[in-house]
């Protein structure tokens, strides 16, 4: 496994990373995220060259705009590095890093095409409290690919199949009907999407196990929050800018894809169930 390759994996996920904190900021606005020079959105300053290399940038600038010297979200260096690992760790479960053939070569930018589907999603989630309809319609049909073409190659037979492609609405129908009953005060209908596609994914055995960790991960993240302000507002520290309450709006697209992925890298199953995985 060569220590270059590694190298240059990450660093292409990072330049990856960066284009996906365009996306996400121009996406719903009306500006084109495929044209225009990227800008410093506190001043209007077009970005040179140097400012422009993922992470590398953030650090020597020290999160800071060169022209103006307003603090940078930290959001660009946080994502770029997260794509960055991202892919490398989609070339790894790939096989692309000890053997580079078209197979795992496709394999790799297939996985890395999730991740940054997912990634996406997720930090715009968290900025808008909403899931983008094209990244959700690409995620969804990149899923729905897995078990079509696991299919194909023979890995399922037709009965195995139609279970894979049902077990994405089954596990839609909890989200629909609370967001339907809710009116949807409780939950987002982009969340439920998000579980047919994790059906799709993971197949009947690993999903559902996927679904749940992602709940556990947000309640545990939100319990977490919840205490850390109150601790915050008893000691009459003002630091902490945001107090959720047991009313406050939570992004669950995150949690959902964080227990996708961890399910899918670990393997863990919280049910037996003797059912085909992808």
């Amino acid at each position: 496994m060569s220590h270059f390759l590694i190298l240059s994996v990450f660093c292409s996920g990072a330049i990856l990373g960066s284009f996906l904190n365009v996306l996400v900021l121009r996406l719903g606005t009306g500006v084109s995220y495929l044209s225009g020079r990227s800008k410093c959105p506190s001043c209007g300053s077009t970005l040179s060259f140097l400012e422009l290399i993922p992470i590398f940038s953030y650090l020597i600038q020290r999160g800071r705009c060169h022209s103006c010297s307003v603090r940078i979200s930290p959001q660009y260096i946080v994502v770029e590095t997260l794509m960055g690992i991202l892919v490398l760790g989609s070339f790894f479960f790939a096989g692309a890093l000890d053997l580079v053939s078209p197979g795992t070569f496709i394999r790799a930018l297939f996985y890395s095409a999730l991740c940054f589907l997912a990634l996406g999603i997720a930090v715009y989630d968290i900025r808008h409290k909403i899931i983008p309809d094209l990244l959700l319609y690409i995620f969804l049909f990149l899923s729905f690919l897995v078990p079509v073409s696991t299919f194909l190659s023979g890995g399922l037979g037709l009965p195995e199949l139609g279970l894979a492609l049902v077990t994405g609405p089954l596990l839609f129908m909890p989200f629909f009907l609370i967001w339907y009953f809710s009116d949807g005060r409780l939950m987002g209908l982009g969340d439920g999407f998000l579980s047919i596609g994790t059906g799709w994914l993971l197949g009947p055995s690993l999903s559902v196990s996927a679904v749940i960790f992602g709940i556990w991960f947000g309640a545990i993240w939100g319990v977490t929050w919840i205490l850390l302000g109150r601790v915050y507002t008893f000691l009459g520290l003002s630091s902490f800018r945001e107090t959720l309450t047991m009313k406050s709006e939570v992004p669950l697209a995150p949690f959902l894809l964080l227990g996708l992925i961890f399910v899918a890298v670990s393997g863990v199953n919280l049910f037996y169930a003797p059912f085909p995985n992808f």
